[in-house]
């Protein structure tokens, strides 16, 4: 006779001090660096979840809502100390940087750009994100890629780094 089955609970508690499992990426580029690219072919190797959080803040923003006109006011502003602040605030310890070093090539222009707006967005991001690059750069956690690349070999360097966070603190036994 089979032995009883054991219910299984619906949830499994993980203890507060235990390390969480998974790798938060933050993927840092200038427009048309191919972080949209590579973040969906992460998606498939990795099964994990991709978050575009410019996409969401552009449909909100376009969505006319009264949250969509203050992020947009925000987000004119442009104040990178405050940016940096938020970014320390929110306590992301499992997180990694990833850079797509990106200079001199032709920008990929999305739908909404036209040359101001892309100048705008490229002085944005340059001023925004060296907070950002610096914060991650003291914690030991940020990376460079040279997005210039063939997207084949940017992808296949996504994947060495990916897997050499994944194992960094792996012991193994042979």
């Amino acid at each position: 006779m089979p032995p009883a089955a054991v219910p299984l609970p619906k949830e499994i508690p993980v203890p507060e001090d235990e390390p969480q499992f998974g790798i938060r990426t933050i993927l840092l580029g200038a427009p048309g660096s191919g972080k949209g690219t590579q973040a969906a072919r992460l998606m498939k190797k990795f099964c994990v979840c991709h978050l575009s959080t410019g996409d969401m803040l552009r449909a909100e923003i376009s969505s006319g809502s009264k949250l969509g006109q203050d992020l947009k006011k925000v987000m004119d502003e442009d104040k990178p100390k405050e940016f940096k602040h938020l970014w320390q605030n929110l306590n992301l310890t499992s997180t990694i940087l990833i850079t797509f070093q990106f200079t001199g090539e032709p920008l990929i222009r999305r739908s909404d750009d036209n040359v101001n707006a892309l100048k705008k967005r490229l002085d944005s991001y340059n001023k925004q994100t060296k907070p950002l690059v610096h914060y991650y750069t003291a914690q030991g956690v940020h990376h460079r890629i040279d997005a210039s690349k063939h997207a084949d070999e940017v992808f296949d360097t996504l994947v060495k780094k990916f897997t050499a966070i994944k194992m960094k603190d792996k012991v193994m036994f042979i």
